[in-house]
């Protein structure tokens, strides 16, 4: 740029230099009365200043194009820079708006980048893989040795089951992988759900058809041969019978619960309210127990009397649970972590086995001597019926902790 405005100045003063000495001479020349000659000089300086203007004006039209040039050069640069980054603006909107968790990580677990979904599952400030809590050393393990192109499932160290799919590309030459984890549990919950309601709903109609009339005519049979003076042993199988066919119906009739559960009429429950009513009502079943709250100043939208249907099945097994157990304790808690509120009650009874924690969700399946089998099913059944989903875990005491998970809104 500096020799663009050089060459102005000096051709600037050069024509009028000229031009004053060609004015100087034929001045001269006019005092020594050679007046052609003088003519001549001044065509001559004339003609010179008029050669060095043409120059400058050629040299500054010059100049002028090339900025014209760097300009556009420099508005085409910005354009290009403004589109490309509108075009990631427009990915990372993209990518914020899947529902799974995509993570570029380096073949040793760093994480380079996330997006939405993943910060809420690290908690925004995990600078490893295995330093997410929700994840855990082991589970990060697996995902790093899940094969591009095979996607593969793995347990979360908080108990979510997570479809993982890998990528590797290499990028800034470090080799780097795509990590997708997709929950699965919600969607297997709901087909499940769905599956368990549907055969409910039959096997409860039919199991109904055939025990009404048994239950009736053996009431019926147990009074007829009384009056005509029976042995006591036709008597007692009569009362068996009617009997076997009350508590049948009693079964039938809390599973139907599970089959016929109506829909979540949601209103803003305050917990600290409500574990003081379910404290009330379960005084007398938590007696001899050590029994804590710790209870945040939460509120949440959900059904009451479903919510409290799942809280007392769930401090009922509590309480089965620390049966004979010295010192038996349970503690119900009720925090928040990020969008969801998170309802526990742990105690420090028997625990339950890891080979079992899949399957006593699962209608029917009990491993108490008396059980149905009705209860934990049915509270997994009002978390998916809010949208949440219930949890177990070992406890810190070596007994189990049952997370209920709900979302807050």
């Amino acid at each position: 740029m500096a020799s663009d405005t050089a060459h102005p100045a000096v051709f600037a003063v050069g024509w009028r230099a000229l031009l004053a000495l060609g004015l100087a001479l034929a001045t001269a020349y006019l005092l020594a009365a050679t007046q052609y000659y003088a003519t001549i000089l001044v065509l001559a300086a004339l003609m010179l200043a008029f050669s060095f203007g043409a120059a400058r004006r050629r040299l500054q039209a010059r100049g002028a194009a090339d900025s014209i040039a760097a300009n556009r050069t420099i508005a085409r640069l910005q354009s290009e820079q403004k589109r490309a980054a509108q075009a990631q603006d427009h990915l990372q909107a993209l990518l914020d708006t899947v529902s799974a968790a995509l993570l570029v990580v380096t073949e040793d677990g760093r994480i380079e980048s996330t997006n939405r979904a993943a910060q809420l599952l690290t908690g925004g400030n995990a600078p490893r893989l295995s330093d997410i809590a929700a994840i855990g050393p082991e589970a990060a393990t697996a995902i790093l040795n899940i094969a591009p192109g095979t996607p593969g499932l793995v347990r979360l160290a908080d108990g979510r089951l997570e479809l993982v799919s890998a990528g590797r590309f290499a990028g800034g030459g470090e080799a780097s992988r795509l990590i997708s984890l997709q929950a699965v549990v919600g969607e297997l919950d709901a087909v499940q759900l769905k599956a368990w309601e549907d055969m409910s709903r039959v096997l409860t109609h039919e199991i109904m058809n055939s025990l009404t009339p048994i239950a009736s005519l053996s009431e019926s049979l147990s009074g007829m041969i009384r009056q005509d003076g029976a042995s006591p042993e036709s008597i007692a199988a009569a009362d068996t019978i009617a009997r076997r066919s009350q508590g049948l119906a009693g079964f039938v009739a809390r599973y139907r619960q599970m089959a016929e559960m109506p829909e979540p009429r949601r209103q803003s429950v305050s917990l600290a309210v409500f574990t003081r009513e379910i404290r009330g009502l379960m005084q007398d079943r938590l007696n001899g127990i050590a029994y804590r709250e710790q209870v945040d100043d939460i509120s949440l939208a959900a059904d009451p009397d479903l919510l409290s249907q799942a809280v007392i099945n769930l401090l009922r097994n509590a309480a089965d649970a620390v049966a004979g157990t010295d010192n038996p304790a349970i503690t119900l808690a009720c925090t928040r972590e990020e969008d969801a509120v998170v309802i526990s009650i742990s105690d420090n009874g028997k625990g339950v086995p890891a080979e079992h924690r899949d399957d006593i969700f699962v209608p029917f399946f009990t491993t108490k001597r008396d059980g149905s089998g009705i209860g934990l099913g049915l509270v997994r059944q009002i978390a998916l019926k809010h949208g949440g989903r219930v949890e177990v875990e070992a406890a810190a005491d070596g007994g189990a902790t049952f997370r209920l998970v709900l979302p807050e809104q």
